[in-house]
């Protein structure tokens, strides 16, 4: 059984790239037209690359180390780049790679703890009156 992610994503990606061709016919100026072109091919292969990210989690009922470690070199660089530069797309992205990671049994509870301590942005310092 398919991940409903990946279909979703796979879906995503296949009406960027038809609003792209759309856009190629559309009765405006070429600069217009290839702007809005670019622009929906590069959310289609953002759409195409997330599917292929959550097609990468094997679905399995136990914990092996290769699916940990598959799991973990998923989600680590995206929370890096997260606490970098929090924007909350991204964070519901991250949020949902972990839950269905933590779903599939491909973290422990120690890997779901330690992700969790490290998924606050930095946070102000809280104002004293």
């Amino acid at each position: 059984m398919q991940n409903p992610l990946v279909t979703l994503h796979q879906r995503r990606a296949s009406s960027q790239r038809a609003m792209a061709l759309a856009a190629l016919r559309s009765d405006s100026s070429l600069s217009v037209r290839r702007k809005r072109y670019n622009a929906h091919m590069d959310k289609a292969r953002a759409a195409e690359a997330r599917a292929r990210q959550y097609a990468a989690i094997p679905s399995t009922e136990h914990t092996h180390p290769e699916t940990r470690a598959t799991a973990l070199s998923l989600i680590e660089p995206r929370l890096n780049e997260w606490r970098d530069n929090p924007e909350p797309a991204e964070a519901r992205e991250l949020v949902g790679l972990i839950c269905m990671a933590s779903a599939l049994g491909a973290l422990s509870l120690q890997d779901q703890a330690r992700i969790v301590t490290h998924f606050k942005p930095n946070a102000p310092e809280a104002r004293h009156a």
